[in-house]
């Protein structure tokens, strides 16, 4: 398709994710900015706004690698990888992540440390200190191993996370083990979900959260959380949460219908605010599927986007070919959301549906997107995860395939959205898992 075909009003809302100019401006084939010269590709009607310096050329990269092969076959030889697959689960391995497994491609730059790093170091967590009496609850803790070992739950001497429960009086309580979901490699970062066993008695308590390796010692050097907990003899019900009745089962397909209508409520509220039938819409990490196009609100110009660039082009034509839509009322891009192409406040309505969990650190990227809404706007969280599930297997599954998989409990999302700066105005969990929300801020 023709770069006429990307709407124009999106241009109002660009800024180059390089210099964060606002001079951008078309040109055959692209965007460029006038401010540093940075152009931008389009393609399949779908705009690529990253930082030149955040890509690499992989046929290019791969071609010089091997001895200065042809680049034109090499692009051949990389299409296959996306376009063909064998049926066999067992040996699609040969075919994912083929790029990954040569060494120029992992260009990251270790940053200097003034001081020397700890063994294991906290990224994110979203600790809710209160907890019910004599009642189990999940808190998760994103840690990154810095030392030159793999971490593993199994074998002879494992490693889990644990912690000791401190009382009024300095009495001491050992706490649950939890394992480590899959191994943590040197150098990289896990988020494991951690069991903790409230006590009987209500009251004031400490904890100290730590790893521990079995059979040898705790690892009471490198302390991973110490704080107080209060430990209720009865949690009130959470306000306003609403939980529609359902069969017992978990229904795909009416989760994206209850979704939808989320979405129309929130667009419900921006109007009855606004007095304005017009509304612009984002969804981020999109896929190929928005449910901001699925679930139309009439009066709406939407963006959808996704760090995929693949993604965002299916998207495009998938949408483009079935109508859902009049296509000059929405644009794919993609981007990053930590460097989004777009200028504060632009947009009424911000959707995420299940990939809030995915974001290494939460708040960030909710702090992200709080700047791009408007004074009155409304960020709607669609399909997250609602409680801790930690010996799923689709959830292993997809850690070990390379996936940032997550689990949390409602009281994390307290923690998530009072940091963040926004507040709950609808909350709903569906088939007592499926959580979803209208924050404001």
């Amino acid at each position: 398709m023709s770069i006429d075909v990307v709407p124009d009003w999106l241009d109002n809302l660009l800024v180059c994710v390089e210099c964060r100019g606002t001079d951008l401006k078309r040109e055959e084939g692209g965007f460029r900015c006038f401010d540093c010269g940075t152009q931008y590709e389009i393609v399949n009607r779908v705009p690529l706004f990253h930082r030149p310096s955040t890509m690499v050329d992989a046929a290019e990269s791969l071609a010089s690698y091997l001895g200065g092969l042809d680049l034109l076959s090499v692009q051949r030889a990389l299409s296959t990888a996306l376009r063909y697959r064998l049926k066999d689960p067992e040996l699609r391995g040969e075919f994912s992540q083929i790029v990954e497994r040569y060494p120029f491609i992992d260009t990251t730059e270790q940053s200097a440390r003034s001081e020397p790093s700890p063994d294991f170091e906290v990224i994110a967590h979203y600790f809710n200190p209160v907890f019910n009496s004599a009642k189990e609850a999940y808190r998760s803790f994103r840690i990154k191993s810095n030392v030159d070992y793999t971490l593993k739950s199994v074998g002879e001497r494992p490693f889990n996370l644990s912690y000791w429960l401190t009382d009024a009086s300095g009495q001491r309580i050992e706490g649950v083990r939890s394992a480590l979901p899959i191994p943590l490699h040197p150098g990289r970062e896990l988020t494991v979900p951690i069991l903790i066993a409230a006590p009987d008695t209500a009251g004031e308590y400490r904890i100290q959260i730590m790893l521990v390796q079995e059979f040898e010692r705790w690892r009471d050097d490198c302390i991973l959380y110490d704080g107080p907990i209060s430990v209720v003899a009865t949690v009130p019900p959470r306000p306003g949460l609403v939980t529609p009745p359902h069969a017992g089962y978990f229904d795909f397909n009416e989760d994206i219908a209850r979704s939808g209508k989320v979405i129309s409520l929130a667009a419900e509220m921006l109007r009855r605010e606004t007095g304005s039938n017009e509304l612009m819409i984002l969804e981020i990490a999109c896929g190929n599927d928005p449910q901001v196009l699925r679930h139309n609100q009439p009066g709406s110009l939407v963006v959808a986007c996704d760090l995929s660039f693949p993604q965002a082009q299916l998207g495009s034509l998938r949408c483009v070919k079935e109508e859902l839509t009049p296509v000059q009322n929405f644009c794919f891009i993609s981007a990053d959301v930590f460097n989004a192409p777009f200028r504060e406040a632009s947009f009424d309505i911000i959707v995420i549906c299940a990939a809030l969990h995915h974001f290494a650190n939460i708040t960030v990227a909710l702090d992200q997107l709080r700047k791009l809404l408007k004074p009155r706007g409304k960020l709607v969280v669609l399909r997250e995860p609602g409680k801790v599930a930690a010996n799923d297997p689709t959830y292993i599954r997809e850690l070990e395939n390379g996936f940032n998989e997550q689990q949390f409990e409602l009281d994390e999302y307290d923690v998530m959205f009072e940091r963040s700066k926004f507040r709950p105005i609808y909350q709903q969990l569906d088939f007592e898992c499926s959580y979803k929300a209208i924050l404001a801020t």
